[in-house]
């Protein structure tokens, strides 16, 4: 695709996404997807995917029953500022689900609200003032310590 972060702020929004991850394969952009295949199919993804400007093409495991083209996948490599929209705000200070990652993106990326993704909890979180970089964390690591 042609910019990641696009990619993963559109794709963060197709019910059935449980998370998405921003990184590099075979030398282009790519959104790594995790998905509820009881929700959403392989093909419906990349279908809504492409109408969003968001797959150019599909990589995973080859299987004859995949009713879309699928490249075989190479090495991969996250990108450093995963979550783009999260990254530059302050909501990469509060411990997230990669759920609550992938929807609060979206929201910041589409100017929606993002608290409607968060407990109570987490609310307060954000206006505490606290400083601690939680994008990158397992939320269980920051959870209990506080």
């Amino acid at each position: 695709m042609y910019c990641f972060w696009s990619g993963e702020k559109e794709i963060g929004g197709i019910d059935g996404v449980l998370a998405t991850e921003a990184g590099f394969m075979h030398g282009k952009e790519v959104v790594r997807v995790t998905y509820r295949d009881d929700k959403v199919k392989l093909a419906d993804l990349y279908t809504r995917a492409k109408s969003r400007g968001c797959a150019d093409d599909v990589y995973g495991p080859i299987n004859k029953d995949n009713k879309i083209a699928v490249k075989p996948s190479g090495h991969y490599r996250k990108d450093e500022q995963d979550k783009y929209y999260v990254h530059g705000s302050p909501y990469r200070y509060v411990p997230m689900t990669e759920l609550q990652k992938t929807r609060v993106n979206r929201a910041l990326g589409t100017g929606t609200n993002p608290g409607e993704f968060l407990s109570p909890r987490q609310l307060a979180w954000l206006t505490s003032g606290s400083k601690t970089d939680c994008l990158s964390e397992n939320i269980e690591k920051i959870w209990w310590k506080n």
